[in-house]
């Protein structure tokens, strides 16, 4: 029987609401629905519209299953989760692409916390697993029109497939380092 050790939480101060709070990035438990649930329930209809390019106000079921089935090569989660109030408060996630070293990358953000550094956190916790399990290049799916996260994922060293407008890919080095433009706290 092997086991694995989940990687400590790590935590991050930011002034979420106005107030220094402390914000922990743990990663997501495998089947755990209701934590993917809570962070999409506090996303306003603009930032859902953003992240599931349709105006989706509840995730489907299924959906919430596939992405809590965690695993250490095939996909991976990072919630932060206010360290006040245990509320999750976003999350970003990556998934193989079957049989290659690509996988996608997603992040979510409630709209209360955005801005605040907790995306480029989560992110680089997605980046950090993400090569940890032999994952070469990230790709974003990301729509024309959402200009800030275009414009933070080119900041991290992502490039556009110029054959399809709404994709941005990262590339991730095997030897290097998270990027020093991935902020750990904003």
């Amino acid at each position: 029987m092997t086991t694995t050790t989940e990687p400590a939480p790590t935590t991050l101060t930011t002034t979420g609401a106005g107030v220094p709070r402390a914000i922990h990035v743990r990663p997501l438990a495998a089947g755990d629905t209701a934590t993917v649930h809570e962070v999409v329930g506090q996303l306003s209809p603009d930032s859902a519209y953003l992240r599931f390019h349709t105006g989706m106000r509840r995730l489907p079921e299924p959906v919430a299953v596939r992405w809590a089935q965690v695993s250490a090569q095939r996909q991976q989660a990072h919630v932060a989760v206010d360290g006040a109030t245990g509320r999750a408060v976003g999350m970003a996630q990556w998934f193989r692409t079957a049989g290659t070293d690509e996988a996608e990358v997603a992040v979510m953000v409630a709209d209360l916390w955005q801005g605040l550094g907790i995306g480029a956190r989560l992110v680089a916790e997605a980046i950090r697993s993400a090569r940890a399990a032999g994952v070469v290049e990230l790709r974003a799916d990301v729509l024309p029109e959402h200009r800030l996260m275009r414009g933070w994922l080119a900041r991290l060293g992502a490039c556009q497939d110029l054959s399809d407008p709404t994709v941005l890919r990262l590339w991730i080095a095997s030897a290097g380092e998270v990027p020093a433009s991935a902020p750990v706290v904003a």
